[in-house]
């Protein structure tokens, strides 16, 4: 079965659903599809995807980081159902080129959000800034590299600091609120933490 990232994209669509029977159904699609190969660059591509509707792209970028986390050997939960080692190369290879193209909806969506203090879709964004960023942290320095992380930089870099700093007013004015208003908040500082750690992670750069 050939996955493609409109069936995808219908999948999302439907998952977001209020009604069950269609949601359900889409994410049991998504599941077993899941174990076919070329799911994750399919998924990659519809993430990347500029004519896609930004609620799809953001459910299946939360969808592709969870898929990596448990089925990228050699940390997979099970190895029988892992990404193989022939996929893994097309991510790696295409993650950046793919990631060039999102960071301007990424950065709009994510800052309307934060106006909006809806911190379901900043965790959700910043959870998909976390997967593609991370690339950084484990490939070799070259200059391709370092372009590609200018560019990220140059666009990403004030907006991490914006959220950063408006979470850490939130916190300060809720510090006697109840965990559930506070969970969501501290767990923004630790996905901003991490897309720090990335950015930082070949050199300091100039803008930070």
């Amino acid at each position: 079965m050939d996955i493609r990232p409109e069936t995808l994209a219908t999948w999302f669509l439907r998952s977001l659903s209020p009604e069950p029977q269609p949601r359900r159904a889409a994410e049991a699609s998504l599941s077993s599809s899941a174990e076919l190969p070329g799911f994750s660059t399919a998924l990659l591509q519809l993430v990347a995807a500029p004519a896609v509707d930004d609620q799809i792209r953001l459910a299946a970028a939360v969808y592709f980081k969870n898929h990596l986390r448990f089925r990228w050997a050699p940390y997979a939960y099970d190895t029988a159902s892992a990404i193989s080692a022939p996929e893994k190369e097309l991510i790696k290879t295409h993650l950046v080129a793919f990631m060039l193209n999102a960071p301007p909806r990424l950065v709009d969506s994510l800052r309307r959000a934060a106006a909006a203090d809806d911190y379901h879709t900043v965790n959700g964004l910043l959870g998909a800034a976390t997967s593609l960023f991370s690339k950084f942290r484990i490939s070799f320095d070259n200059n391709a590299l370092r372009l590609d992380l200018k560019y990220c930089l140059d666009g990403f870099a004030a907006p991490l600091l914006e959220i950063f700093l408006n979470t850490s007013r939130l916190i300060s004015s809720n510090v006697t609120g109840p965990p559930e208003t506070l969970r969501p908040l501290f767990e923004s500082l630790r996905l901003c933490s991490e897309i720090f750690h990335s950015l930082n992670s070949i050199e300091l750069p100039e803008i930070i």
